[in-house]
């Protein structure tokens, strides 16, 4: 069902699944980046406007059924939104260099270019491929709980 989803026949209920998917998580989400400003992690005035720009850019630009970016690509769209969010939320360079991996799920960046663990390091407990999976159940659930509302 989700395949259909992203079929161009079903776009404008694509688009309006990614409109819900950011008025469910921005609030959540904006309580988090609050807290971080709180906490002097991030320093922007409107916490709640900044995670919706981020939200709306990154379902949009990230999305495999809008654009087929090559590998290169990809890479370069995933640094730049990364430096794009530490931008937005005034976070300090670096803070979101684990999200590379998270952004980079579903082997769209080239494996020359991902950092692999050294042998000392502990393995995380959750990859990137393993968040995309959740996300991605997370994100069908929700999609059917729309479709029943």
């Amino acid at each position: 069902m989700i395949e259909e989803f992203h079929l161009p026949v079903n776009a404008q209920m694509h688009e309006k699944s990614i409109v819900r998917s950011i008025l469910a998580l921005s609030p959540i989400l904006g309580q988090v980046v609050s807290q971080g400003v709180e906490q002097h992690i991030f320093s922007t005035e409107y916490p709640l406007e900044a995670i919706q720009i981020l939200l709306a850019s990154g379902q949009v630009l990230f999305d495999s059924s809008m654009f087929a970016w090559t590998p290169a690509e990809m890479e370069q769209k995933v640094n730049g939104f990364i430096a794009a969010m530490e931008a937005v939320l005034g976070a300090e360079a670096g803070t979101f260099e684990p999200m590379k991996q998270i952004l980079a799920a579903g082997n769209t960046i080239a494996p020359e270019s991902r950092q692999k663990p050294e042998s000392h390091q502990k393995p995380q407990p959750r990859s990137g491929r393993d968040f995309h999976s959740s996300y991605s159940r997370c994100h069908d659930a929700a999609f059917r709980h729309q479709l029943h509302v």
